[in-house]
Formats: C-alpha cells, sequence, structure tokens
C-alpha cells in the first residue's frame, strides 16, 4: 500500500508513510530495501521535508547498527541529531 501511494502524497504524509514503510521493511527483514528508502530521502534533501531526512538519517543507523556496522550508525545516528530528529532519544541510546 505505502509503495503505491507514496507518490501522490504532501509532504507530512510522505513523511509519515515513508518512515513506516521503511520500518515495515526493517521488521519484515528486508534491510537491504529499508536501506535503499531512507538513502534515497538522504541522497535527494530537496525533494522531501527537512524533518524526513533527518528521520531517514536515524532510519538508516538503525539498518546499519542492526547489520552491524556500528561505525555507519553512529555516523547516521550522529547526522540525525545534528538536523533534530524527533527520534532523539532512540538516536541517544544507540550512541
Amino acid at each position: 500500500y505505502y509503495v503505491t501511494v507514496r507518490p501522490s502524497l504532501g509532504k507530512e504524509e510522505m513523511k509519515r508513510a515513508t518512515l513506516q514503510l521503511g520500518h515495515l521493511y526493517g521488521i519484515n527483514g528486508n534491510l537491504n530495501k529499508a536501506k535503499a528508502l531512507f538513502s534515497e530521502v538522504i541522497n535527494n534533501p530537496k525533494k522531501y521535508s527537512k524533518d524526513l531526512v533527518a528521520e531517514s538519517y536515524a532510519g538508516l543507523g538503525e539498518v546499519q547498527f542492526h547489520q552491524g556496522d556500528f561505525k555507519k550508525a553512529q555516523k547516521n545516528f550522529e547526522t540525525a541529531l545534528k538536523k533534530n530528529s524527533s527520534q532523539s532519544g532512540q538516536v541517544r541510546y544507540r550512541l
């Protein structure tokens, strides 16, 4: 569902749908899809809201953490904090 409707959503709805889709990919073991989704947002920041970009850094860090790539995860968690991620509590916990 989220994959189908994402292109037609406004910025706030896009944020929620993208984060939910990334989360669903992750909990279903599709870490590479989650990683690709968060990376797509990070690599195209003008296309998305600042909040979604910040949350995508946190999401990418979470994926990398679960993949055992702790140095990259740390870098993305730190970037998420600098960009004022609303997930700062979870990010600080991981750091």
